[in-house]
């Protein structure tokens, strides 16, 4: 069974990344996701004045689950909408995620508006 949860260690926070093979950031919040008992995804981002930044979406080696990246993406953007930032940046293109998400490139950047991005029904992957 996935599970989707926040990473409430620090100490495990760093040791997903190093699974992952991307930098650990000590400041980031983190959402990591489980089947069973195997790691298979983590989230790293900020919550900033007001917007959320999607920093990192990284699988261990040998694991490649669109599906649980679009999940575990959509769990910290829906923790970045609860904490009441309106848009969220991201700043990877992991498997075209930024798209599949519904975030728009303007100026270089990609870009979500969060209110009411909760209130309808998910279009993820389409």
């Amino acid at each position: 069974m996935l599970v989707i949860k926040p990473v409430e260690s620090k100490a495990d926070q760093e040791k997903y990344c190093a699974m992952c093979g991307i930098l650990w950031d000590p400041d980031a919040y983190a959402y990591a996701a489980h089947d069973g008992r195997i790691f298979v995804c983590l989230t790293q981002f900020h919550i900033l004045e007001d917007f959320g930044c999607i920093y990192d979406i990284a699988e261990p080696p040998g694991t490649d689950d669109m599906e649980v990246a679009l999940l575990t993406a959509r769990a910290a953007l829906n923790f970045i909408d609860l904490c009441g930032a309106p848009r969220a940046l991201m700043r990877t293109e992991y498997k075209d995620l930024p798209r599949k998400l519904g975030f728009r490139k303007a100026d270089g950047e990609w870009t979500l508006e969060l209110r009411g991005y909760f209130e309808k029904p998910c279009e993820c992957g389409k």
